[in-house]
């Protein structure tokens, strides 16, 4: 007879319905921690840690402990996308993306990349490259993923998209949004019209309003809209 459980905690609401859904499957399979770490090679530590609702636990963790019970794959994957996406977002508030619709500036469409790196569970650089088969590589998925750049062409643009697992309709209109964004600000300034860039603007411009430096060309670039 296995060991009673500690209350799921539900600091993070999505954490905690995926730990509910692990539990609810183990429970319908009749399988204590242990049975289940016999099946799966996992230890019962790490099962019950993935069904505490205190952290989303590694995709394959969880991914394992729900199959082997009978539970659906991708509606475990799916939980467990909402779950990491929920506990990043708590340790780390940033401002919501626009939707890719709405997408029309250079810094608009850094937030929607980051977004959907996001949304897809935060994966690694290395699981990123391995996705895409070395298409997108881990030095290019780190920048564009930190916001450091935009994807500079479709072919990258296309290679991300698969690196993060977006499908129809969300892909077309995220490929709609990039050519937009091209239509707007030119093939040749998108590149440089990176978000830390636009900052550092501003902090020139705004020191040289308080020391009432004269006006000169690299506090000018990037060019305006």
């Amino acid at each position: 007879m296995g060991r009673t459980e500690n209350p799921v905690v539900r600091k993070v609401p999505a954490v905690g319905r995926l730990a509910d859904f692990q539990r609810t499957w183990r429970a319908t399979a009749g399988l204590t921690y242990e049975d289940l770490a016999r099946a799966t090679g996992w230890s019962a530590a790490t099962l019950r840690n993935a069904a505490s609702g205190r952290r989303p636990p590694r995709r394959d963790v969880v991914r394992d402990a729900v199959t082997h019970c009978g539970g659906p794959e991708q509606e475990t994957i799916d939980l467990w996308r909402q779950a990491r996406y929920h506990q990043r977002l708590a340790d780390r508030p940033r401002p919501q993306a626009p939707a890719a619709h709405l997408v029309r500036t250079v810094v608009d469409l850094a937030a929607l990349v980051e977004e959907l790196y996001e949304k897809n569970g935060a994966p690694s650089m290395s699981e990123m490259e391995h996705r895409t088969d070395g298409r997108l590589g881990h030095s290019t998925a780190h920048r564009l993923v930190t916001k450091r750049t935009i994807p500079a062409d479709r072919d990258q643009f296309a290679a991300f998209l698969d690196a993060v697992e977006v499908h129809e309709p969300l892909r077309s209109q995220c490929v709609q949004a990039w050519d937009r964004v091209i239509t707007l600000n030119g093939p040749v300034r998108i590149q440089r019209k990176v978000p830390h860039l636009w900052r550092l603007r501003q902090e020139l411009d705004a020191l040289r309003t308080v020391f009432w430096w004269p006006r000169w060309a690299p506090c000018a670039w990037p060019p305006g809209p």
